[in-house]
Protein backbone atom coordinates (compact mmCIF):
# COMPACT_ATOMS: atom_id res chain seq x y z
CA UNK A 1 0.00 0.00 0.00
CA UNK A 2 1.21 3.23 -0.41
CA UNK A 3 0.16 6.52 -1.05
CA UNK A 4 1.83 9.31 -4.06
CA UNK A 5 2.20 11.57 -1.44
CA UNK A 6 3.51 9.99 1.44
CA UNK A 7 7.43 9.31 2.45
CA UNK A 8 6.25 5.73 3.50
CA UNK A 9 5.03 2.48 2.17
CA UNK A 10 3.50 -0.08 4.23
CA UNK A 11 3.07 -4.01 3.50
CA UNK A 12 0.63 -6.22 5.40
CA UNK A 13 1.29 -9.94 4.97
CA UNK A 14 -0.59 -12.81 6.26
CA UNK A 15 1.58 -15.33 8.55
CA UNK A 16 1.11 -18.77 10.50
CA UNK A 17 -0.01 -18.87 13.67
CA UNK A 18 2.22 -20.60 16.03
CA UNK A 19 -0.30 -20.48 18.71
CA UNK A 20 -3.47 -21.32 16.68
CA UNK A 21 -2.78 -22.84 13.33
CA UNK A 22 -6.78 -22.45 12.77
CA UNK A 23 -6.81 -18.49 12.98
CA UNK A 24 -4.82 -16.59 10.76
CA UNK A 25 -2.21 -13.42 11.43
CA UNK A 26 -1.08 -10.38 9.51
CA UNK A 27 1.87 -8.60 9.91
CA UNK A 28 2.54 -4.95 8.93
CA UNK A 29 5.22 -2.92 8.48
CA UNK A 30 5.94 0.47 7.59
CA UNK A 31 9.15 1.38 5.70
CA UNK A 32 10.62 4.70 4.90
CA UNK A 33 10.37 4.87 1.39
CA UNK A 34 13.55 6.09 0.16
CA UNK A 35 15.68 4.27 2.71
CA UNK A 36 13.63 1.60 3.20
CA UNK A 37 14.54 1.51 6.98
CA UNK A 38 11.70 0.05 8.81
CA UNK A 39 9.65 2.33 11.41
CA UNK A 40 6.94 0.27 12.44
CA UNK A 41 5.61 -3.09 12.72
CA UNK A 42 2.87 -5.01 14.38
CA UNK A 43 1.23 -8.56 13.89
CA UNK A 44 -3.35 -7.96 13.82
CA UNK A 45 -5.81 -10.99 14.11
CA UNK A 46 -7.26 -10.29 10.85
CA UNK A 47 -7.15 -7.53 7.78
CA UNK A 48 -9.37 -5.06 8.89
CA UNK A 49 -7.72 -4.82 12.22
CA UNK A 50 -4.13 -4.13 10.26
CA UNK A 51 -5.61 -1.85 7.40
CA UNK A 52 -7.02 0.30 10.17
CA UNK A 53 -3.56 0.16 12.73
CA UNK A 54 -1.78 0.97 9.23
CA UNK A 55 -3.69 4.15 8.54
CA UNK A 56 -3.43 5.03 12.09
CA UNK A 57 0.30 5.11 11.86
CA UNK A 58 0.93 6.54 8.55
CA UNK A 59 -1.61 9.80 9.48
CA UNK A 60 0.37 9.74 12.26
CA UNK A 61 3.99 9.55 11.01
CA UNK A 62 2.76 12.00 7.95
CA UNK A 63 1.42 14.68 10.86
CA UNK A 64 4.78 13.97 12.36
CA UNK A 65 6.82 15.06 9.05
CA UNK A 66 4.53 17.98 8.44
CA UNK A 67 4.87 19.42 12.29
Amino acid sequence: MTCATSPYRAEIEQVPNVRRPDLPLFRYMIRDKSSEQLVFDGVAGDMREAMDSVNAWLDYLQGSVAA
